[in-house]
């Protein structure tokens, strides 16, 4: 145990820093970018709050996660042979595949540790039919006709549950708009991390498939599936849908490419966009996200998340 503890350390630090990322690599795409599109398709600012810190929480509580940093560094420690499977079997990768030593050590780290992680957490982040089939979008674009086209099935299981409790007028409305804000964030995982598997998740990835700005073709199909998915969502409930506003697209593309070097820079940058968008004196990401939590959002999440498991089932 006195070898493998420094060891890990070691290959955290040297090979794999991506590893174990913080939880605001993707809160641009699905909680910021969540919110204003959910506001512009009609929504209320509290449902909008609701759906957009439901889609965040997935990334953070315990049974949704895929990070897992907790649950992965005791699956490291408990097996004895993960340090040296990981060192061999990434060393490959490195030499023979060519393969960066982020990755090359970071797939391994994830496929050997997958065991711990919560399997709710890794059908919502990796949708697909086996822990090692690569994910598949829920939406494409036909390089054909430019028209977006329907995808995987299984990215779109939990946001269709959410789609029939919105058109049955399920009484846990709030548990309802969270539900919708979890199936939004598997339907947006599916596109940015379409090729990657569960087992092997894209821990040291370079570039990041997490960053909004890694691929900006896949952020805005993403940006556009989930606004369409949010008007009809709304017209189930309402009857009708708002539309965003002319040169919604470009709006976004220009917020994106204005990229903060930092999470604070990032959290100001989406801030005064909302603000400008809906003239209203709103805090910031956090800020919402501590309003959200006060009045009760964790245990309207934990309700959606029985309706999440019923699904998998």
């Amino acid at each position: 145990m006195r070898l493998v503890l420094p060891a890990l350390a070691a290959l955290l630090v040297t090979g794999c820093a991506g590893v174990f990322r913080g939880p605001d690599t993707s809160t641009e795409l699905h909680f910021d970018a969540t919110y204003v599109l959910a506001r512009w398709a009609g929504w209320s600012p509290k449902e909008a709050l609701t759906i957009a810190a439901a889609n965040a929480w997935t990334d953070q509580d315990a049974d949704t996660t895929s990070v897992a940093t907790e649950r992965r560094i005791v699956a490291g420690i408990v097996n004895p042979t993960t340090l040296p499977w990981v060192l061999c079997r990434g060393t490959v990768d490195l030499v023979a595949e060519g393969e960066g030593p982020s990755r090359a050590y970071g797939r391994r780290i994830a496929e050997v540790t997958a065991w711990a992680v919560p399997s709710t957490g890794l059908r919502l982040h990796f949708p697909a039919v086996g822990l090692r089939s690569p994910v598949l979008p829920a939406f494409y674009l036909n390089p054909v006709s430019g028209e977006i086209e329907y995808g995987s099935a299984e990215a779109l299981r939990v946001l269709e549950r959410a789609f029939l409790d919105l058109q049955s007028h399920d009484e846990d409305v709030e548990g309802t708009l969270a539900l919708l804000g979890i199936g939004l964030h598997t339907l947006q995982d599916s596109i940015k991390h379409s090729g990657y598997s569960a087992a092997q998740g894209h821990i040291g990835s370079r570039p990041d498939p997490d960053s909004a700005c890694c691929n900006v073709g896949a952020t805005m199909l993403s940006m556009e599936v989930t606004l369409n998915s949010l008007r009809y969502a709304r017209r189930l409930v309402a009857g009708s849908s708002a539309q965003a506003p002319v040169g919604w697209k470009d709006m976004i593309r220009y917020v994106l490419a204005d990229h903060a070097p930092t999470v604070e820079a990032a959290e100001h940058r989406w801030a005064s966009f909302a603000r400008e968008q809906f003239h209203e004196d709103a805090p910031g990401r956090y800020g919402l996200l501590e309003r959200w939590v006060a009045v009760g959002g964790e245990a309207v999440f934990r309700r959606a998340l029985v309706k999440v498991q019923e699904t998998f089932r």
